[in-house]
């Protein structure tokens, strides 16, 4: 969190946070029971999102939760989730799914990412209104006005796309399925396949320090220092 402290959201609406990453707490009151799957913060406030479509907000550091929304018979996973402001956020997730506010979260709209209904895996913001979105079967979205509109992206590999980061040269990198990576440094004008040496799928990624950090299946992690390329390293769980 940007004041300092860690969250983390899981199974049957678990949430857990600690002060220095090490020594972690149970959340006093979340409710729901259904999986978490995506946390995010602006200014000490947390929203975290996931099955059942729900949605849920935090203020003070992930100890007490309130829901904002529910919807379980969509059934559609809530996968991913920005907030550009304290108030205007979006979240999106499975077929199609894309949620927007202008409250911070007392309510939540229905928008258009994609018609086709796609999954819409993670989103990401680079500034100056500009958003995208990984997706599934080779497409990514992008908008220039904060989620008002937005145009299609056909990647250089058809399969699904779990993660978004930008890296340390201000290119966005886009990672999924069968240890692909996709490069863009012009917003998606063009991109570039990024050689990841590995068949794993990955689904998370992290800057630290000068480094580009990205973890998936069967315990890999791959580390990119500047804009050099990726080596594969190994987590004892794999």
């Amino acid at each position: 969190m940007s004041g300092g402290g860690f969250v983390a959201v899981g199974e049957r609406g678990h949430v857990v946070y600690s002060a220095d990453g090490t020594n972690w707490k149970q959340a006093e009151t979340v409710p729901t029971r259904s999986t978490l799957t995506a946390v995010t913060e602006y200014r000490g406030r947390l929203w975290a999102g996931g099955h059942d479509t729900v949605l849920l907000t935090s203020g003070d550091g992930g100890v007490h939760w309130t829901r904002q929304y529910f919807d379980p018979e969509r059934q559609q996973a809530i996968m991913d989730l920005h907030f550009f402001d304290s108030e205007r956020g979006i979240a999106v997730g499975a077929y199609g799914l894309a949620l927007f506010t202008d409250d911070g979260g007392i309510h939540w709209d229905d928008g258009v990412v994609n018609e086709e209904e796609w999954h819409n895996n993670a989103v990401l913001s680079a500034g100056d209104g500009r958003v995208m979105v990984a997706g599934e079967a080779g497409f990514a979205y992008r908008s220039f006005d904060d989620g008002e509109s937005w145009e299609t992206i056909e990647l250089p590999y058809a399969g699904s796309m779990f993660g978004l980061i930008v890296g340390f040269d201000g290119c966005i990198n886009l990672f999924g399925l069968r240890g692909h990576i996709q490069q863009t440094c012009d917003f998606g004008d063009s991109l570039e396949e990024l050689p990841s040496n590995t068949q794993s799928s990955l689904s998370g990624g992290v800057l630290f320090q000068d480094k580009t950090i990205l973890v998936g299946n069967s315990g890999v992690i791959l580390v990119r220092e500047g804009n050099g390329p990726f080596s594969i390293e190994s987590h004892s769980s794999g």
